[in-house]
């Protein structure tokens, strides 16, 4: 038995043992419990149960919580429901839900606490009656269709502690359209605030710092925001998290940002910032993600960034970034992710490249990095991908690379490579591309080949480059068929 359905049924009695292989358990809320009126909650979630919740749920007249999210529900919204005035907290996310929310539902269930409805497929707008519910502290709409402007009554929810509107269609389009922010003053237990993916365009207001001292995360990211740095932010003393990636801010980061010592995590790419990264930043001891990525910074590489010693990553890609690498930044102990491609960084690689031990992305490609490739990059024993291309690198394919034994990707096209290819490269297990084209490498190509496990291989536009049995290349060449969004493969003439 691999998959049971007991759907629409009036099954009773106690539920029997099951295969201990059964995949698939597939279930619908049965009408009867709705004889069950002393029920005060009711909890399904993680489940596979289907269909529309019955119109029986209304007799529960003492149900305080009803939790049944990530199952198969389908259709609107259950405006049985509404007839369970009791309810404290309500969660039917991550269901295929859709339809509009009852524009009444504050009134009917005046005592709800939690309102869970991500990840459905709801539109229209959030009912105004909402306000009503006083006693809410978390509402969480995200992954839906919603939209219009969020009604500025949003701040006589006093209790609010977590807010979450990403990834609908709300939109803030004038001064009256962003009042709802003046208004979420008043919610003085405000924790998080989430509207990324939505619409909200212009200057973020300066009401923005008068949200709780007790704010934590922020996040209005991939919106259309413009102008400069949001000034309000500087208020905001208790910030964990901030995203204002993917707008359209301009001008330079503020030394405030500094002083904000809570912060954990920054995510500002995809901008159009200007100025140098300002070294206040390495006072923020908390720090563990700064995404500068995609600006136009421009200046050196602050080498106090090593002093961030719980930084785990550090992007700051497609800039213009000039200067050598900073060694400091290697020995950053938890340091897990280094993007610094696309920039204008050069002098060599440091080689303390090897104290990061818990380094899984090294990223610096499109560089004018010049040296050798330090054979103490072994030392990063993590190490699931590198990307080294586009540089002038030279001397030969460090040995040492076979060490890195989870090694995914390496590429290092385009760069001055000589040499011989390690046969050591064809003990990764784990290599998926590998790309040495366009280099200078100068030997005959193993009979074994260079790696029977790559899906992907080049090693093309290197003319010194002969020998090799066809049948060795043959395992990546029919996986390449399988998958074309990967890098050529080229067998050496």
């Amino acid at each position: 038995l691999m998959v049971l359905w007991l759907t629409r049924n009036n099954l009773a009695g106690q539920f029997p043992d099951l295969p201990s292989h059964l995949q698939e358990l597939h279930l619908s809320i049965p009408s009867s419990l709705g004889n069950i009126t002393t029920l005060r909650k009711l909890i399904f979630s993680f489940n596979n149960i289907e269909g529309n919740l019955p119109n029986d749920l209304a007799e529960l007249h003492k149900l305080q919580f009803l939790h049944g999210g990530a199952n198969k529900l389908t259709g609107t919204f259950p405006h049985a429901i509404l007839n369970i005035p009791a309810l404290n907290g309500l969660s039917l996310a991550a269901n295929y839900l859709g339809g509009e929310v009852p524009s009444d539902l504050g009134n009917h269930l005046p005592n709800l606490q939690l309102l869970g409805l991500a990840a459905n497929f709801f539109h229209g707008h959030i009912p105004y009656s909402l306000v009503n519910a006083s006693k809410l502290y978390t509402i969480d709409v995200s992954r839906n269709n919603f939209t219009g402007p969020v009604h500025s009554t949003i701040g006589k929810l006093t209790k609010l502690s977590y807010l979450n509107f990403e990834f609908n269609q709300f939109y803030a389009r004038n001064k009256q359209e962003w009042e709802f922010m003046s208004s979420l003053a008043n919610c003085t237990e405000l924790q998080n605030f989430s509207m990324k993916w939505n619409h909200l365009q212009g200057n973020v207001p300066n009401s923005l710092g008068n949200l709780s001292d007790q704010l934590q995360h922020l996040f209005l990211g991939t919106n259309e925001l413009s102008g400069g740095f949001p000034s309000g932010i500087e208020n905001l003393r208790g910030l964990f998290s901030l995203g204002l990636e993917e707008n359209q801010l301009t001008g330079v980061f503020p030394e405030w940002l500094g002083t904000l010592h809570n912060l954990q995590g920054i995510e500002l790419a995809n901008n159009s910032f200007t100025g140098v990264i300002p070294s206040s930043l390495t006072n923020l001891s908390q720090l563990t993600e700064l995404l500068l990525e995609s600006n136009h910074l421009y200046g050196n590489i602050p080498p106090s960034l090593g002093n961030l010693k719980v930084l785990e990553k550090l992007s700051i890609s497609n800039n213009n970034l000039h200067g050598s690498i900073p060694k400091e930044i290697f020995s950053i102990p938890t340091i897990s992710r280094i993007g610094l491609s696309n920039s204008k960084l050069d002098g060599p690689l440091p080689i303390e490249i090897g104290d990061a031990k818990q380094l899984l992305y090294l990223l610096i490609s499109s560089n004018n990095l010049s040296g050798v490739i330090p054979e103490t990059l072994d030392g990063c024993e993590s190490l699931e991908v590198i990307e080294l291309d586009q540089n002038s690198l030279s001397g030969r394919i460090p040995t040492s690379l076979g060490i890195i034994s989870n090694l995914e990707v390496l590429t290092v096209s385009h760069n001055h490579l000589s040499g011989s290819i390690p046969k050591s490269i064809a003990t990764l297990k784990y290599l998926q591309q590998l790309d040495l084209s366009f280099n200078r490498l100068d030997c005959e190509v193993p009979e074994e080949g260079v790696s029977k496990n790559t899906t992907a291989i080049r090693i093309g536009g290197n003319r010194g480059l002969c020998g090799g049995v066809l049948e060795t290349y043959l395992h990546a060449m029919l996986q390449l068929q399988a998958r074309p969004h990967t890098l050529g493969h080229y067998v050496p003439k």
